[in-house]
């Protein structure tokens, strides 16, 4: 098993450099869409909690955009020109959106009941965990809505988490956790942060879909030929 886990890891390795070089456009996307937020809140501070409606609905509409273009880059097996950048805008806005609202209920929810900030700590991190690959898969699968997006998440987790957790970790290790960054919406935007996410988030796309095509034991048995 430990043979057909790092033979999968060494394709994904390949493919996503395959897809990186295949998509600059959309690397490009990720280092450029926190400088239109900032520009955004800038000029929007002055309408107080109106433009930060306004600011936080466009992270939203940028972010669901570089999902489908992080799946077609890994989708597609040609070059993908500036026109993906066009092709991407208002796509995935409301499987992102549905996330965002249902994250924001909860941390209300944790607010108004008053309780330590260690259990909103403690069941962020859990929740991080079960439903990590929430954005592989909405740019993957066909989604109705935010609860069928975390169960899926939750399914994927439940028969593939060790393969998943484990580069993860090593991620976080080398990385100083900027590994965590897919798990909520707006670190993702933050400024510059495009320059180590996206190969990220290409690996974990391309990672994705391959342990959702074949099983452990599928994958075991191939390593042996």
């Amino acid at each position: 098993m430990v043979a057909s886990t790092l033979k999968l890891y060494k394709e994904t390795l390949i493919d996503t450099g395959a897809a990186l070089l295949r998509g600059p456009f959309v690397w490009l996307m990720l280092l450029l869409m926190p400088v239109v937020v900032l520009v955004m809140a800038t000029v929007l501070s002055p309408l107080g909690m109106i433009g930060g409606f306004a600011v936080g609905f466009a992270v939203v509409y940028f972010y669901g955009a570089y999902l489908y273009a992080v799946g077609q880059s890994v989708q597609r097996k040609t070059p993908l020109g500036i026109g993906i950048v066009k092709e991407s805008m208002g796509e995935h806005i409301w499987d992102v959106m549905s996330v965002a609202f249902l994250h924001w209920i909860v941390t209300m929810a944790f607010q108004f009941a008053g309780l330590p900030g260690m259990v909103s700590t403690l069941f962020g991190l859990v929740a991080l965990i079960l439903f990590n690959p929430w954005p592989e898969v909405i740019h993957t699968d066909r989604v109705g809505g935010s609860m069928d997006i975390l169960v899926r998440s939750f399914r994927f987790m439940q028969v593939n988490g060790p393969e998943w957790i484990a580069p993860h970790l090593l991620l976080l290790a080398v990385g100083g956790g900027v590994v965590m960054v897919p798990g909520d919406l707006q670190p993702a935007m933050a400024l510059g942060a495009g320059v180590i996410l996206h190969p990220v988030m290409v690996f974990r796309c391309v990672l994705f879909r391959k342990l959702g095509t074949e099983s452990r034991r599928s994958r075991t048995w191939k390593s042996r030929f």
